[in-house]
């Protein structure tokens, strides 16, 4: 459109374009380049100057219903009716914003629910939630695809002492409704079944099912066509978990997106237990574990896991963690090489009240090793705190994962640094391993706790030893790059360290070095092809 000139426009008139068009023409060539406004239509700020232009395109604009249809309020109801009004027999999008709505409001809304295509409800306080669910319960919404509430109560005192009220929806009023997203500690879900039939997300945080368990599958097993679903903080009746719950079977042929997080470890391995999700490209579960409940990741997954995790098979990247200072961070993340399908399974730990906290990272390798043992690993992270890691369990991996390529392991503990390399020296003990474990390897990225020469003559020159098998074999790694404290910290090299640095230098296609900061996490020097002279090391 920056091209149209003089000429052009004596052959092709730019007012013989659509109206639409001259609107996005006229937002691009204003004097002020558009600002959001919090509180306002962001759309509404590109063509609002427009209707000052004159007195025709005041009138273009208020008799065109396309350019009212997004519809956001906060405090005065005006705004709302005027828009209405202007998008008439156009389906409306309306947003409800801020914590001072008016009693104005719900009238307006009641008079346009028959043309409101999706209705948002932003930081909804205590003093209006019954006037938002006689609303919705008085009303015909017949052409309603989205419902989103979201509650103002988070940061309330009074939000542990308010019980929470019913929402009764029905298909007889929202027979066009597609997506339910309640992310309030005050509202319990709609339990009419047929309700869920037709639904295609279905997003829920901190609410409380008024119903058992068992009662929630048969809703969960109406969900035909959901697609999404998202259960955050969401709790059951569990005095009422019938026997044969474990033979429950529930299949959601048409779910791509499963979330479960900070919900509790009996009712989500039981919800987990029944699912049959055969077109799944996406799931995350977060969940939450005491001192009673099985330690573990394997205990809370199904034994069958390719009916729950289907995409385990393409999975090609995989993170394990298993930080103790960090939260209670125990946990396995696995995507494949688009970002198309992922499987992230973690123990919420925070509530462990054991003074010895028993998830290791020795333990999260062997479940990343049980879960993936399918799945054809390419690249691997892992980190940990005070977590000790034997040789064997960096064979176990190597063995199960040959194809490995990219290994990142910023591990603080310098010993499970050594046996990873004790471990990658090692020859295989079958030779379909081939002469040296996970040929493939190309880059290797560390912290260089293992250069420290107060762990002895053995673990000090494990990291070359280790270079130098490969090296022999006919599998150089490609890149080693290292991340090094400052001067005086344990984990720093120092002046003596030359040959050493030589050694590594000699083993590898190329070495970067980089300096950590004092968080431990991020580097201040950039990573380098070949060696840095740097001189706090003196190298």
């Amino acid at each position: 459109m920056w091209d149209i000139d003089e000429l052009l426009n004596a052959r092709l008139p730019v007012n013989s374009l659509p109206v639409e068009v001259l609107v996005d023409i006229f937002a691009l060539v204003q004097a002020e380049p558009p600002r959001y406004d919090y509180g306002k239509n962001s759309y509404r700020i590109t063509w609002l100057p427009i209707l000052a232009v004159c007195r025709h395109w005041r009138r273009v604009m208020c008799s065109n219903p396309g350019f009212w249809r997004t519809i956001e309020v906060t405090s005065t109801h005006e705004w709302l009716r005027i828009s209405l009004e202007r998008c008439a027999h156009v389906h409306a999008d309306v947003i409800l914003r801020d914590n001072d709505l008016n009693h104005d409001i719900w009238p307006v809304l009641a008079k346009g629910a028959s043309t409101i295509r999706s209705l948002t409800i932003r930081h909804l306080e205590l003093s209006w939630r019954m006037s938002v669910i006689a609303l919705l319960v008085e009303h015909q919404w017949p052409v309603l695809q989205r419902l989103d509430i979201e509650s103002g109560l988070r940061f309330s005192p009074l939000r542990d002492n308010l019980p929470a009220v019913d929402i009764i929806l029905t298909t007889e009023s929202f027979p066009s409704l597609r997506s339910l997203c309640l992310r309030s500690d005050g509202f319990c879900p709609p339990t009419e079944r047929s309700l869920y039939r037709h639904l295609r997300t279905l997003d829920l945080r901190s609410c409380v099912w008024a119903m058992p368990l068992g009662q929630f599958l048969d809703v969960l097993e109406s969900m035909t066509h959901v697609e999404i679903l998202h259960l955050h903080k969401v709790s059951w009746h569990m005095a009422e978990v019938p026997d044969n719950l474990q033979a429950r079977v529930v299949s959601l042929s048409c779910l791509r997106s499963l979330t479960l997080e900070s919900c509790s470890y009996l009712p989500t391995t039981c919800i987990l237990n029944c699912l049959r999700l055969p077109a799944v490209t996406f799931i995350s579960l977060s969940i939450c574990i005491s001192d009673e409940d099985p330690q573990g990741i394997i205990a809370a997954i199904p034994q069958d896991r390719s009916a729950v995790f289907p995409m385990l098979s393409a999975i090609t990247s995989a993170e394990v963690s298993a930080e103790h200072d960090s939260g209670g961070v125990y946990g396995l993340r696995g995507t494949n090489a688009t970002n198309s399908h992922t499987a992230a399974i973690q123990l919420d730990t925070s509530e462990y009240v054991a003074d010895d906290w028993p998830f290791s990272l020795s333990r999260a390798l062997a479940d990343f090793v049980n879960v993936f043992s399918h799945s054809p690993i390419t690249a691997l992270a892992v980190s940990g705190e005070y977590s000790m890691v034997s040789v064997t369990n960096w064979v176990d991996v190597f063995e199960h994962f040959p194809n490995l390529e990219r290994i990142d392991f910023r591990l603080k503990e310098p010993e499970s640094t050594h046996t990873f390399w004790m471990a990658l020296s090692q020859t295989p003990s079958t030779s379909h391993h081939g002469a040296v474990y996970c040929p493939r390897l190309r880059t290797v990225r560390t912290i260089g706790s293992h250069c420290v020469l107060s762990m002895g003559e053995s673990a000090f020159w494990a990291m070359p030893r280790a270079l130098r098998t490969r090296k022999d074999r006919g599998h150089s790694l490609e890149k080693l790059e290292i991340y090094l404290g400052y001067e005086g910290d344990d984990d720093c090299l120092e002046k003596g360290n030359t040959a050493y640095l030589a050694q590594v230098e000699a083993c590898v296609e190329g070495l970067a070095i980089g300096l950590l900061d004092e968080s431990g996490k991020n580097y201040e020097v950039g990573v380098f092809g070949g060696m840095p002279v740097f001189p706090e090391i003196g190298y």
